[in-house]
C-alpha cells in the first residue's frame, strides 16, 4: 500500500515540516498543497523523486492542481482556492 503525507499551508513554519521529517522519510509520496510553494525547496534534495507540490492562494506560480497516478486511481490534488 502506499502511503502519502499531505501537507498545506505551512506558511514559512520550517519548525512543523522538520518536527515530521521522520513521516516524510518514511512515506512513499508528498504532497504539499500550497501556502508557500517553496517551502519545500530545502527539503527538495531529500526528497526530490517523492515530493509533488502545487501553488496555493499565497503562492506566485501556475501549477494549480495536479493528478498522481496511486496504485490503480488517480488522485486530484489541489490548494483548494480556486
Amino acid at each position: 500500500m502506499t502511503t502519502i503525507a499531505v501537507l498545506s499551508d505551512t506558511h514559512r513554519n520550517y519548525g512543523a515540516i522538520e518536527a515530521i521529517v521522520p513521516i516524510l522519510d518514511e512515506c512513499d509520496m508528498i504532497v504539499h498543497l500550497g501556502d508557500h510553494y517553496d517551502d519545500m525547496d530545502p527539503f527538495y534534495s531529500r526528497y526530490r523523486s517523492k515530493l509533488y507540490r502545487v501553488h496555493g492562494n499565497c503562492d506566485y506560480g501556475q501549477t494549480k492542481e495536479i493528478i498522481l497516478p496511486v496504485e490503480q486511481i488517480l488522485i486530484f490534488a489541489t490548494h483548494g482556492d480556486l
